[in-house]
């Protein structure tokens, strides 16, 4: 007979979010118009929550498996946002006139993180339906590589700190 899972979930109130706005605005102004404003805004969630089934929602990227989730940043998180908006308006008849303007939107990219998936095995003892989030250390102090012989060729630990690099290098470009 086939397994079936029990889904347990509970609300915290550890996730938070806030959104502060500054603008500026002048409208005619010899006929010139102008609008600037600032957004930074921060959202830190456990979960989510982005789909309509409940055993699709388990799937959180993290480090300890799906039953110990940490806060983190929000795949809604805003971050920083500028908006500018400058126009001129020129009337040269009594119901004509044009305007020329220009906008500008620049905002925060999104976050990313390196995870590793593998359907053929269990990670952490679960279906692995989920991403399993990678740490990437900072620099060689702060991972402790031994020397390791693979089909009989033996990897140092420099080579393998050395690969290690360069498949980040890759990722990223």
């Amino acid at each position: 007979m086939p397994s079936i899972p029990i889904y347990l979930r509970t609300n915290t109130n550890k996730g938070y979010s806030y959104n502060f706005t500054v603008q500026a605005k002048k409208d005619n102004f010899y006929g010139f118009s102008a609008f600037l404003a600032y957004t930074y805004g921060r959202t830190m969630s456990m979960n989510d929550g982005v789909s309509s089934q409940n055993s699709s929602q388990w799937r959180v990227p993290n480090v300890r498996g799906k039953n110990d989730i940490d806060l983190a940043i929000s795949d809604f998180d805003l971050g920083s946002r500028v908006v500018m908006f400058l126009s001129y308006k020129v009337e040269y008849a009594k119901f004509l006139a044009t305007t020329i303007g220009i906008y500008y939107n620049g905002q925060s990219g999104p976050r990313y993180a390196y995870g590793y998936a593998d359907g053929s095995t269990k990670f952490l003892g679960e279906d692995n339906q989920s991403l399993e989030l990678m740490y990437v250390p900072v620099d060689e102090n702060d991972i402790y590589l031994i020397d390791k012989t693979v089909n009989d060729e033996v990897l140092t630990a420099e080579q393998q700190w050395i690969d290690l690099m360069n498949s980040l290098k890759m990722m990223n470009t």
